[in-house]
């Protein structure tokens, strides 16, 4: 328990020493973890952001595969917003989690939050739990926290190539955190991250 008089803000801090909590100045900051894989990153209100920085070719492929996955159809047809990379405002960055088409080299955004992700993107390949995959029809999905906004997730749609985004076909709601497709829609590779968002290794499952 605790009594004092609150600060003007009304809110209080506390952190854990030993095993106890006690009053700090430092504010508390919320903490994605891992939870329901991409489904989470679906459950929310999203903007499908498609990068502008590569040829015409790929943007419109971008623009494209974001289009289709921004129209969902269900029992209430809900439409959401499709922005291209140099549209996004901060407020979108404040209010919805983000879809990021294209790579570090094409869109903007995803070019801002690469090093903060557990994926290293090279020329035509990626890296990803310590292996290197460059077949160029892969797709990329992942899931994880917005580094410019903690609280919120980005999500991934990152191509290795012209034909990478018919792997679309093979997304649905029981996907793990990320995962490797082939154009048919099929996984190469896939896995769960830990709490602290780096791929889980086996002797943690």
């Amino acid at each position: 328990c605790f009594s004092a008089v609150p600060p003007a803000d009304g809110s209080l801090s506390f952190a854990k020493s030993g095993d106890r909590f006690a009053l700090t100045q430092e504010a508390w900051r919320p903490a994605l973890v891992p939870f329901n894989g991409l489904g989470e990153l679906l459950s929310g209100w999203r903007i499908y952001v498609y990068g502008t920085q590569g040829s015409q070719a790929e943007t419109a492929a971008a623009q494209q595969a974001a289009e289709r996955l921004a129209a969902v159809n269900g029992p209430v047809d809900i439409a959401f917003p499709v922005k291209a990379d140099t549209a996004l405002t901060g407020e979108d960055l404040a209010r919805a989690n983000l879809v990021l088409f294209g790579t570090p080299r094409t869109n903007a955004v995803l070019a801002r939050t690469a090093k903060a992700l557990p994926v290293a993107f090279g020329d035509g390949q990626l890296v990803l739990a310590g292996e290197t995959f460059a077949a160029e029809d892969l797709l990329l999905l992942m899931i994880h926290p917005n580094p410019l906004q903690p609280d919120r997730y980005v999500g991934l749609v990152a191509p290795l190539g012209p034909t990478a985004y018919e792997g679309l076909s093979g997304i649905g709601w029981g996907m793990p955190d990320y995962v490797l497709l082939r154009p048919d829609g099929s996984a190469v590779r896939e896995g769960l991250f830990n709490r602290n968002w780096l791929p889980r290794q086996r002797t943690e499952e």
